[in-house]
């Protein structure tokens, strides 16, 4: 059975977007995730948390900018013809930790429920934190019949949950779309939108460029 050792998980999120400031609140998100028969689920509880934590600050806060006007020539563009071409290429501003923003204790979600799900859709809830009785469940589990006995029947935790950071950015859209509403009574169905959701970003979004510019001057 191919699909056997494949992940499946959904995502909730809900956001506060502050109209003035462009800032999000992640008040609350709860992740379902097919771990399989977990060996650990304290080791994937962690593994989910983490992998979703980085997956938010990809679409929140984490952003390349480049300064071209202290660019250089640089070679490296190598065409059909086979002649190289010049190019230019900006200085990178967040060259350091310093100045590259990274997920804190104020980016993640007020609340972040994992819930775990094994054999024949029983959920198991981390509210508690208490591992123990998590690791005594999945001990006493036994596979339903068919299932795959390789890697003991477990599934990866570790990579696939940081995709499921976009349910912030769905939800920020939406949040976004009904501030629209009330505060330039806009009636718009879908708001595009694009990652980083940075403040500024988040106030081009409800405000318009040329609004925000005039804001802030």
């Amino acid at each position: 059975n191919m699909f056997a050792y494949q992940t499946y998980a959904c995502a909730w999120s809900h956001v506060e977007v502050d109209g003035m400031t462009g800032e999000i609140d992640v008040l609350r998100t709860d992740i379902f995730y097919d771990a399989g028969l977990s060996r650990n689920p304290a080791v994937d509880i962690g593994q989910i948390e983490g992998a979703f934590v980085q997956g938010l600050g990809n679409i929140t806060i984490e952003e390349c900018e480049y300064d071209f006007d202290t660019g250089l020539k640089a070679t490296g563009l190598i065409q059909a013809s086979g002649k190289i071409k010049e190019h230019e290429t900006g200085r990178l501003i967040q060259s350091s930790i310093m100045k590259y923003a990274v997920p804190e204790h104020r980016s993640i979600p007020r609340v972040l429920a994992i819930h775990l799900t094994w054999i024949h859709d029983v959920p198991v809830s981390d509210n508690g934190r208490d591992k123990s009785v998590l690791q005594s469940k999945f001990d006493q589990a036994q596979p339903p019949p068919g299932e795959v006995t390789d890697y003991r029947r477990a599934k990866t935790t570790g990579e696939p949950p940081l995709v499921l950071a976009v349910s912030v950015l769905s939800a920020t859209r939406e949040a976004v779309r009904l501030l629209k509403l009330s505060l330039l009574d806009e009636s718009v169905t879908f708001v595009p939108m694009s990652t980083p959701l940075t403040p500024t970003n988040v106030l081009n979004f409800i405000w318009g460029e040329k609004n925000v510019l005039h804001m802030s001057e």
